[in-house]
C-alpha cells in the first residue's frame, strides 16, 4: 500500500472524525484512491509548469494530496438545527488541466468573461446539489492564485485566503454550508444571508464541543465582524 504523506493522513483523519461523530448523520465520507498517474508534490508542480504552463508557488506544495478526490456530506442529527455541509475537493492536477466551469453569471461584462475563463473549480456540492463551487483563478505570472466562491443566485465572491488556507479551514468547518462567506466582504446581516449566518452561528456553538482539537476563535471573530 502506498505510504501516505502527512497532508494525506490529515484528510483521512478528518473523514474519520466525521464518521465517528454520533451527532452527525454522514451520507458520504471518502477519499478516492491515490492517483497512479500523478506524482509527489515537486514532480507534479514541475509537470504543471511544463505541460500546462502553470507555475505555482512552492508554498502550495504543503497541501498537495494524491487522492483523486476527497469528499463528504453530512447533517446534524438534531432536528432543531439547520447545520449541514458538504465538500468535494478534486485533485489539483485534474482541476488545473480542466476547463472553466459553467457559471450562471447573467450578462457578464468583458472583464467578467475574462475572469470566468480563468476559473477552475476544485470544491463543489455534487451530492446535495446546493450549487456552491469554489474555484482557483489561473493568471499568467500569478503563482498563488486567487480564490473565488460561486454561491449560485447570491453571486460570485472573491475569498481573502489562498488554496492551502482554504483547505486548512475546510478541515475545521467540515464544509458547513456558507463557511466561505467568512472570508469575503459580504455582510451577513443582509436579508439574503440570514440562513447562512444562522448556520455559521450554530456551527460555531456546536463544533467546539464536537471537535475540541480545533481552534474556532478566528472564525467566531470573522462571523461577529460580518453581522
Amino acid at each position: 500500500m502506498t505510504d501516505l504523506t502527512p497532508c494525506e493522513r490529515g484528510w483521512v483523519g478528518v473523514l474519520d472524525e466525521l464518521r465517528s461523530c454520533a451527532a452527525l448523520r454522514v451520507s458520504r465520507a471518502e477519499q478516492g484512491p491515490v492517483s497512479q498517474i500523478f506524482g509527489d508534490a515537486p514532480t507534479e508542480f514541475a509537470n504543471l509548469e511544463e505541460f500546462e504552463d502553470i507555475s505555482l508557488d512552492a508554498s502550495l506544495q504543503r497541501c498537495y494530496f494524491r487522492f483523486v478526490s476527497i469528499a463528504a456530506s453530512w447533517e446534524v442529527v438534531e432536528s432543531e438545527t439547520s447545520i449541514a455541509g458538504e465538500f468535494d475537493v478534486a485533485h489539483l492536477s485534474d482541476v488545473l488541466s480542466g476547463d472553466a466551469p459553467e457559471l450562471g453569471w447573467p450578462n457578464p461584462t468583458a472583464d467578467e468573461r475574462e475572469l470566468l475563463s480563468q476559473l477552475r473549480g476544485f470544491d463543489g456540492t455534487t451530492i446535495t446539489g446546493v450549487g456552491h463551487l469554489t474555484a482557483l483563478r489561473i493568471q499568467p505570472g500569478v503563482g498563488n492564485p486567487e480564490l473565488w466562491f460561486d454561491a449560485g443566485p447570491l453571486g460570485v465572491h472573491r475569498l481573502d485566503i489562498d488554496y492551502c488556507t482554504y483547505l486548512d479551514v475546510l478541515r475545521v468547518t467540515k464544509g458547513t454550508f456558507g463557511w466561505q462567506y467568512l472570508f469575503t466582504e459580504v455582510s451577513l446581516a443582509q436579508e439574503d444571508y440570514v440562513g447562512a449566518a444562522q448556520r455559521l452561528s450554530e456551527m460555531l456553538d456546536l463544533f467546539p464541543r464536537l471537535f475540541p482539537a480545533y481552534d474556532y476563535s478566528d472564525l467566531r471573530a470573522r462571523l461577529e465582524a460580518r453581522l
